[in-house]
């Protein structure tokens, strides 16, 4: 199942070297019909991301995708072949807004 929640990126704290922490946050309703979507299914929610990547970055006040889907584990200790997912990387080009071919529509997981 995946699921997918928008929110809002509201702070970048600088840390050493490299490192920030982004603060994001569900967006609200502001009156867009997406947004107001969205909210419905996502009225709250907070994200801390500490990043210590200097090609990853994220804007304060833009609006952000975050997509869930479920980890697999990596089982070769016990015979089991499941195939693990590449991490994403910040070059990803994936089209995936909502009505997009083969997204999901905010969190009621309805296939579009």
């Amino acid at each position: 199942m995946a699921v997918r929640a928008k929110f809002k990126c509201a702070a970048i704290v600088p840390g050493s070297g490299d490192t920030k922490q982004y603060q994001f946050f569900a967006v609200t309703d502001d009156g867009t019909p997406e947004n107001e979507r969205y909210h419905r299914y996502t009225p709250g929610g907070r994200l801390d991301l500490t990043v210590d990547n200097p090609a990853v970055s994220f804007e304060i006040n833009q609006e952000y995708y975050l997509d869930f889907t479920p980890a697999i584990l990596n089982t070769a200790e016990t015979g089991n072949e499941e195939q693990a997912a590449a991490p994403a990387t910040s070059g990803s080009t994936q089209d995936s807004a909502p009505g997009a071919e083969g997204g999901t529509d905010s969190l009621n997981n309805e296939e579009e």
